[in-house]
């Protein structure tokens, strides 16, 4: 995570706001020092907007989160971001589903306009600490052995990954370590295109923006009636959801585009 844009004193402070900023929705929540959820919300992103629009829309949200804390302090905001930070100078240098914010320094936008100090970092990073120190990847007992290293996965509308050695987030050289989902798995020509301009991205074959991408293309060989020619039919696009509730019912095609997606994983996994 990237330094404070802010020097005020966090000592005395019981809150913070948080915020996760992915390709198709922006979160923000107010937490305690005990990791309660207090009050959160979430907005779209709009297609086709500008990073002015993007930086108002989801400033807007965590104002509100802020609004929520009443005369409680806040020690500062917490921004986990859908792409590659510069540890730096606190820029997003490139997120490839949300190309609009690249360049984006938050701490120095949202600094003032908040008062508070604000750290970025990359989601897959910041899930996998919280997952070392929270959830399922907590050392039990503390700092044993078996425990000391965790590699953290995420599957939605990119692919990412974290990886935490005894409880430091591992970036590597370039601060680029986890950035799984872009190793190639299909090296074939005609593999699916990557929103980061390669082909055959474990993030292009596994997302849930690949999935539905992969079900919509293969709509003629759905049988007339079948679950997903009733969701294409009902919403006019199929989505990751859509193809999972299809399997479930026996979807043939379905089946097919989660296999698939599942066997790119396993590939993934293996690599990793």
């Amino acid at each position: 995570m990237t330094t404070p844009g802010s020097n005020a004193n966090t000592g005395a402070s019981d809150l913070a706001l948080a915020m996760d900023w992915g390709g198709t929705w922006a979160r923000a929540a107010l937490i305690d020092r005990e990791g309660r959820l207090l009050w959160q919300d979430r907005i779209v992103n709009a297609a086709g907007a500008t990073q002015d629009d993007l930086l108002a829309a989801a400033g807007s949200l965590l104002q509100r989160a802020q609004a929520q804390a009443g005369d409680r302090s806040i020690a500062g905001a917490g921004i986990a971001l859908a792409g590659s930070i510069d540890a730096a100078s606190s820029m997003l240098l490139s997120s490839p589903n949300l190309p609009a914010l690249n360049g984006a320094n938050l701490p120095e936008l949202w600094g003032p306009m908040l008062g508070l100090p604000v750290w970025v970092g990359n989601d897959a990073n910041l899930a996998a600490l919280g997952e070392y120190h929270y959830g399922a990847g907590r050392p039990q007992p503390p700092n044993h052995e078996a425990a000391r290293t965790l590699v953290y996965l995420t599957f939605s509308t990119g692919v990412g990954g974290g990886i935490v050695d005894r409880g430091v987030v591992f970036t590597g050289a370039a601060g680029a370590a986890g950035e799984v989902g872009h190793m190639t798995i299909d090296a074939r020509a005609d593999s699916p295109a990557c929103n980061c301009g390669n082909n055959g991205c474990l993030e292009a074959l596994t997302s849930g923006t690949a999935i539905g991408r992969a079900a919509q293309a293969r709509l003629g060989d759905a049988t007339p009636g079948a679950p997903l020619q009733q969701a294409y039919e009902s919403d006019a696009t199929v989505t990751s959801e859509a193809v999972f509730a299809a399997a479930a019912r026996g979807d043939v095609v379905a089946i097919e585009v989660v296999d698939a997606a599942v066997g790119a994983m396993i590939i993934g996994l293996g690599n990793v």
